[in-house]
C-alpha cells in the first residue's frame, strides 16, 4: 500500500528558515538556532543596569574568617560581571573592608547598601556545606539561602527563591587518591557559584550534565 505524508502548513513555514539556512551552507547558523534551544532564561532580572554587592554569611549572619565564604563571593561576583547586562559590581575588597570596620553582628541590609553605594544586594547564606562523604570519597553538598535585596527600596527583598540542596558529583563520588582536598574544594565552590549566579543571567542547561559526570583532569 502506498502511503502519502502530508506536512501541515504550519510545520512548513517553521521549518523553511532552518532548511534555508542549510541550503545556504549556513551549517555553524543553523547549529546555533538548534543549540539555543538549551538556554534557560534568567528568574531574576533585578541586577540588570545595577550597581551590586554580593556577601556570603554561614549560618545566622556570621561574617567572620571563613574558607569557603570569600572565595565563593568572589566568583558569584565575576559571573554576574560577565554575564548580567549592564551591571556594575561593588569589589570584594571593598565590601570585606567595610564588614570588617562596621558592626555586623545583625546584618542590616539597607545600611550595607548605602555603605557601600550599593543599589542592590545578593545574600548568600550558607546553612551547611560539606566536601565529604566519608575518608576515601568527595561528595560536596550545599545547603544555602539566595536573596536579592532593593537598598533604595528600603532593603527590601525582591528575590528570594527555594533553593535545593546544591550535591557535586551527584553520581558517585571523587575518590580521595584522585585530588587533595583542597582541588576539589576549589572545583566544587566553582559549581556551587555557578548555581547560585545563574538564577540572575540566561544559561546553558547542558552544563548541568558536568554535574553528574566529573571530569578528574579538570580539578588540576
Amino acid at each position: 500500500m502506498e502511503r502519502h505524508f502530508r506536512i501541515a502548513p504550519k510545520g512548513v513555514w517553521l521549518l523553511l528558515p532552518l532548511l534555508l539556512l542549510a541550503a545556504n551552507g549556513c551549517a555553524s547558523l543553523l547549529a546555533t538556532a538548534f543549540y539555543r534551544g538549551n538556554l534557560a532564561p534568567a528568574d531574576c532580572n533585578a541586577l540588570e543596569g545595577k550597581k551590586v554587592a554580593v556577601i556570603c554569611t554561614a549560618a545566622g549572619g556570621d561574617f567572620g574568617p571563613n574558607p569557603n565564604a570569600g572565595p565563593l563571593s568572589r566568583q558569584v561576583g565575576q559571573l554576574l560581571a560577565t554575564n548580567v547586562p549592564e551591571i556594575k559590581l561593588v569589589s570584594q575588597q571593598k565590601v570585606d573592608a567595610w564588614m570588617d570596620e562596621n558592626d555586623t553582628s545583625f546584618l542590616d541590609y539597607e545600611e550595607i547598601g548605602k555603605g557601600l553605594k550599593a543599589d542592590m544586594i545578593v545574600s548568600i547564606e550558607i546553612e551547611s556545606l560539606r566536601l565529604q562523604d566519608n575518608q576515601t570519597m568527595y561528595k560536596g553538598q550545599t545547603s544555602y539561602r539566595l536573596k536579592a535585596i532593593d537598598v533604595a527600596d528600603g532593603g527590601r527583598e525582591v528575590y528570594a527563591p527555594f533553593t535545593s540542596p546544591l550535591i557535586y558529583p551527584r553520581i558517585s563520588g571523587v575518590h580521595t587518591a584522585s585530588v587533595s582536598l583542597e582541588e576539589f574544594r576549589q572545583k566544587y565552590l566553582e559549581v556551587l557559584a555557578e548555581d547560585i549566579a545563574h538564577h540572575f543571567y540566561e544559561h546553558d542547561l547542558n552544563q548541568q550534565i558536568a554535574i553528574d559526570t566529573p571530569d578528574i583532569t579538570r580539578f588540576r
